[in-house]
């Protein structure tokens, strides 16, 4: 049996490394992030330019992407498509955004050698949109093009979950034989086969007060709760399954877990501070009466911010109102405040 000889075109494609290394660097300097409306425009064109000039007889399409609150308005998908009367289909997408923002600090490109780019999206996935173009200017100048059809879908929003996009991937599926997604391969060069789909899910624990020393049994601690929760519903970490917990800023991308601001902490400090009529709660230690040595105590890792306090209690006529009024000092942590609000309050008994 016979070995079918590579077509020159396609034997061709190492030959013309620098050019593809060039045009995706053009491309990874537009920086397309899933948030930036304008940025995503311009890499549409680049886009809609190169396939094109590749492929004059192609239909190529804008699709609207919109998903109001997700997607940027007016926000464009882009399909090409060649011989939709063809026996056979296939269809190729991919994804134009990333997970970089225009504010993002990584927006430059650099070639670390030859042949390899470091470049925000070079691999995820405007690499991957490059090789779909390279394949197929391969492919259309190969003996037999002419029996096979094909569709490029490329979107805009796939790091944010494909709100606005879902309905033309169910719509292209009814036409395809065969389809194929260019996300990177494994660093070793192996093909992904399939991928695990994803789910966001938020939890949010009450706590229930009691005093620590009296009563603590009739007490609930929402932290253990929600780190039991968390171990619970964690799966065994497989190649079939994984899962991650964290915070996330209002508007942050869900590929990163942000830090909390003070913003953030001051509303949970308020939001953890029991309060039933004028009755002061029980059970917490009370920050403007805790005597200095006990707080240090508390903050035995941060003395800095322990002496931050007293001071601050000091200086002020009515003491501290609530514990959120510590933030904003450049001697008082953050972190070292979230550590004791659970034990800690401005009005209780405790000393």
């Amino acid at each position: 049996m016979s070995v079918p000889s590579i077509p020159d075109s396609i034997l061709r494609l190492p030959s013309r490394t620098a050019e593809f290394g060039a045009l995706l660097a053009r491309w990874c300097a537009i920086n397309s992030g899933s948030g930036h409306g304008a940025g995503l425009e311009r890499m549409r064109l680049a886009l809609a330019e190169a396939f094109s000039q590749s492929f004059p007889a192609a239909k190529v399409e804008i699709l609207a992407s919109d998903a109001p609150g997700r997607n940027p308005e007016g926000v464009k998908s882009l399909r090409i498509r060649l011989r939709p009367e063809a026996p056979r289909q296939v269809l190729l997408c991919g994804h134009y955004d990333t997970v970089f923002e225009a504010d993002d600090p990584f927006q430059a490109c650099r070639w670390t050698d030859a042949d390899t780019l470091n470049a925000p999206g070079a691999s995820d996935m405007k690499g991957g949109i490059l090789t779909i173009l390279a394949a197929l200017e391969a492919f259309e100048a190969a003996p037999g093009a002419s029996g096979l059809g094909w569709e490029v879908l490329l979107t805009p929003d796939e790091e944010t979950g494909s709100h606005g996009t879902r309905a033309l991937f169910l719509e292209a599926r009814q036409r395809y034989d065969f389809g194929f997604v260019f996300e990177p391969a494994r660093p070793n060069g192996d093909l992904v086969h399939s991928r695990k789909g994803t789910g966001v899910f938020v939890a949010v624990c009450h706590g229930r007060a009691s005093h620590a020393a009296k009563i603590p049994n009739d007490g609930r601690n929402a932290i253990l709760a929600l780190a039991e929760f968390l171990l619970a519903a964690m799966p065994q970490q497989s190649g079939r399954s994984s899962a991650g917990a964290g915070g996330q800023q209002g508007g942050a991308q869900g590929a990163r877990v942000q830090s909390l601001d003070n913003q953030q902490l001051r509303r949970i400090f308020q939001e953890g501070m029991i309060r039933r009529g004028n009755a002061k709660p029980i059970g917490r230690i009370n920050l403007n009466t805790v005597p200095a040595a006990v707080l240090r105590a508390m903050l035995p890792d941060d003395p800095i911010t322990a002496d931050a306090i007293v001071s601050a209690r000091g200086a002020s006529s009515t003491g501290l109102l609530a514990i959120s009024d510590l933030l904003g000092s450049s001697r008082i942590a953050s972190q070292s405040l979230a550590a004791i609000a659970p034990y800690a309050d401005t009005q209780s008994h405790v000393f």
